[in-house]
């Protein structure tokens, strides 16, 4: 994968997360990119709030509109994805969606945001859903959520070392 522009600044702009955080992020938005058409707006250090809150991690241009972005991974470690993981990830994350986008500053301001979860498994995708359907309206009111499954090339995404990953990630993305 070629980084466009908004991806090297995804990478190359301070993030208020981990190493692996960063690139799920930029893996994110050139998914986005691809499929879509999104550029980048704005990253996680650059959007400002007027009271304290939940964060996203970045805002795209789509289609004319501002859209937030909150990215998150399903996955477990030593053991397998279940319903209660994927209630847990949904629940937390979604409510700081909406949380963000209660804060955001008319500046940054976007009406919707894309929660997209990299899966590391198809299987995911079933407790994703199941449990999707089993949330409040007003949780999920604003928010697309967007799940795409990482193979075997993608499975650093994973990993929260960056010494473990470190090869993997330079093969996938040029820069």
């Amino acid at each position: 994968i070629e980084l466009s522009d908004g991806g090297r600044r995804l990478l190359h702009t301070p993030n208020a997360g981990s190493d692996s955080s960063v690139w799920s992020e930029v893996m994110s938005l050139e998914v986005l990119r691809a499929m879509f058409g999104a550029t980048l707006k704005a990253t996680e250090t650059e959007i400002q709030y007027w009271r304290r809150s939940s964060i996203t991690d970045y805002s795209i241009q789509l289609y004319g509109e501002t859209i937030g972005v909150s990215v998150t991974r399903a996955m477990k470690y030593k053991g397998v994805f279940n319903a209660r993981d994927a209630d847990t990830l949904l629940h937390k994350k979604l409510r700081g969606v909406v949380d963000s986008t209660d804060a955001v500053t008319e500046q940054y301001a976007w009406r919707k945001q894309i929660l997209h979860v990299f899966a590391e498994s198809a299987y995911i995708i079933d407790e994703l859903l199941a449990s999707y359907q089993r949330l409040d309206a007003a949780l999920v009111s604003n928010t697309l959520v967007l799940v795409t499954v990482a193979n075997d090339t993608g499975r650093w995404l994973f990993r929260n070392s960056y010494d473990d990953s470190q090869r993997e990630r330079r093969a996938a993305f040029k820069r």
